[in-house]
Parts: structure tokens; sequence; C-alpha cells
């Protein structure tokens, strides 16, 4: 299958509603996506799944939007050779500005950090999608 959809994926219900932006704004570039709601520390193997037949769906990049559970992103990278764009969300301690160091040094090159407005990252994937299928 075609990789020319996007995969979002938030690790708990009180972030989906930056999901469903992020999704709003790809519906716009005519840009197919779906979001699941899976916590990497409460159901790894589901997440494990989700990751492993993103193929089968037709993602090509993934949207990992972390609150709390700042690893979101990480765990998804380490899992697949797909681009990752790690979102950390605004909450908890440290308000969103604490785990972007720790995104960057995570070790994967697939991903990619990106503090800021859903706007643009939603944008980046559907770039990086079109790259892809050249």
């Amino acid at each position: 299958m075609s990789a020319n959809r996007v995969g979002i994926v938030v690790g708990s219900r009180s972030d989906i509603a930056a999901a469903e932006k992020a999704a709003a704004v790809l519906d716009e570039l005519g840009v197919g996506n779906e979001i699941r709601v899976i916590s990497a520390h409460r159901a790894p193997d589901l997440l494990g799944r989700w990751v492993a037949s993103a193929d089968e769906r037709g993602i090509g990049v993934v949207i990992a939007i972390a609150g709390l559970a700042a690893h979101l992103p990480g765990v998804v990278a380490s899992q697949t050779t797909l681009p990752v764009i790690g979102v950390p969300m605004a909450g908890g301690v440290s308000d969103g500005s604490g785990r972007w160091p720790s995104r960057r040094r995570c070790g994967s090159p697939r991903v990619i950090s990106c503090p800021g407005r859903l706007l643009r990252q939603a944008m980046r994937s559907s770039s990086s999608l079109r790259r892809a299928s050249r």
C-alpha cells in the first residue's frame, strides 16, 4: 500500500483535542490520517501492534503527541523506521518545556522533536509524505 497517510497517536484521552486539531489541518491539506489513543504505559503491546501495522494502513509519517508521558515519540520511533514527529503538550510540572531536550537526545535519528504549533507539525508531516512519494 502507498504510504500517503499520517498516523496520530496520543497517550491519553486528555490530549485528544490536540490530535483532532492536527487531523483537521491534514484534512484541509487532503492528507488521510487516523487518530489513536494508546498508552505506552498501560498498553505497550497494543502500541507495538499499531506501529507494526502502520505500513499496511498506508501510514508514512507518525505524529506522537506526548502529554505527561513524554516518552511516547521515542517508544514509537524505537519500533519503526518511519519518521516520527514528537509534539510535547503543555501541562504537568515542566509545562512541556522540559520534554524538548530529552527528545532531542533520545538517540533515534527518526524522531523529529517539535515544540510549537500543531499546524506546523501537521504541515511538516504532509511535506514528509510528499518527499517520500517522489
